[in-house]
């Protein structure tokens, strides 16, 4: 039995041959394909899993693992080095994959996956653009002009007919030389600060006050026909553009509480399935299902 090894001079003669366009095509026909004809009888996946350190220098190991049933088993091993571009001239991300025979455990291939790393990320992120943004959108922001903003744009100019990049980035050297980066795309690139994107994209969800507030502010010196508004448009979007909705959960600021009276309106448990924080805590106890079940019978009686 033999194993492929495949080198990154070997993808490059393979972009010789195809085009990097044609390349990321295929990639994005191949992902699509994977993503509707996902069946988890046939792919088992088990979580990402690896490594983080500090001696000798900062970094972080990763493998994530598929298990094709009845083919191979594959793994994605990636590593992120901060240092390596000024230390050892390679990028901060470095990938390797390799596929085994599930008959056999005989090793198939190894792949050197940087490069397809970078463009399967790029292809991740415009088929899930291609879901969720208007399809003659032409405008492009970024918050990071790293290597990845490359591939990102890219992908997203094969679906998309793109005409405007804005780049953001804290590292001015990597904002300033995006253009020059994306020349072969011709598009006009523009650096921008954070707040110029911002106001570009349209601002965020704060209510339009005449003066800044520290937080979504409700009060009669406050108008929340505003935030009414912002939130109006914001959920018709939602409810009309994406296809059918199975639920829709609110949640914000200026809302009834659940310890105060809802009159007709829909009440808001300020509650969580933890004893604290409103993200996930793996080691905090959670409510018990008879409990869950109390607070939102109690949201229901309030018209919620």
């Amino acid at each position: 039995m033999q194993s492929l090894i495949v080198e990154r001079s070997d993808l490059e003669a393979l972009l010789q041959e195809v085009g990097v366009d044609g390349l990321m095509d295929r990639l994005i026909a191949k992902l699509r394909a994977a993503i509707f004809n996902w069946d988890e009888e046939s792919t088992r996946i088990q979580p990402r899993d690896g490594f983080a350190y500090e001696d000798p220098v900062y970094g972080l190991q990763e493998w994530m693992p598929i298990c094709k049933v009845g083919d191979a088993t594959l793994m994605k091993m990636v590593g992120y080095h901060p240092n390596n571009p000024a230390h050892h001239g390679i990028p901060t991300v470095l990938s390797t994959l390799s596929a085994y025979d599930t008959a056999s455990g005989h090793l198939r291939a190894v792949v050197d996956g940087t490069l397809l790393t970078a463009m399967r990320t790029g292809a991740a992120s415009a088929l899930a653009s291609e879901v969720l943004a208007q399809p003659n959108s032409r405008t492009v922001g970024l918050i990071g002009c790293g290597a990845q903003a490359v591939t990102q744009v890219h992908a997203l100019s094969r679906i998309f007919p793109l005409t405007n990049v804005w780049g953001y980035d804290v590292n001015g050297e990597a904002a300033a030389s995006l253009a020059a980066r994306l020349e072969w795309l011709d598009l006009s690139v523009e650096r921008v600060g954070f707040s110029d994107l911002k106001d570009r994209w349209g601002g965020n969800a704060r209510p339009a006050y005449p003066s800044a507030d520290p937080a979504y502010a409700y009060g009669k010196e406050h108008d929340l026909n505003k935030y009414v508004d912002f939130m109006t448009a914001q959920v018709t979007e939602l409810l009309t553009n994406y296809g059918p909705i199975a639920a829709i959960c609110l949640d914000g600021i200026a809302t009834p509480l659940h310890d105060k009276k809802a009159g007709g309106k829909p009440m808001e448990i300020c509650s969580t399935l933890q004893n604290k924080g409103w993200g996930f805590a793996k080691n905090s106890a959670h409510l018990k299902p008879a409990k869950a079940r109390m607070k939102l019978a109690t949201a229901r009686k309030g018209g919620g």
